[in-house]
């Protein structure tokens, strides 16, 4: 259970460092992914239990980073 939060804790930062590095708002964001703007938002608050694996790779190409660096 732990190592999943761990993960998430992982994944929501990198997304908002990403994103800030980017200086692309979390609007910004969801519109070029087209994913839900308020589950983007639970993204980087860490409230879903598991990202999809879809969703992730679609921030991350929109992001112009690899699923991997989204996950380290």
């Amino acid at each position: 259970m732990q190592e999943n939060v761990d993960r998430q804790y992982k994944v929501a930062r990198n997304i908002m460092n990403a994103r800030r590095a980017r200086v692309m708002t979390i609007e910004n964001l969801a519109e070029k992914t087209e994913i839900d703007i308020e589950f983007l938002k639970s993204i980087e608050r860490i409230d879903p239990p598991l990202i999809p694996d879809d969703i992730l790779k679609k921030i991350a190409k929109t992001l112009g980073v690899t699923l991997s660096d989204l996950l380290k």
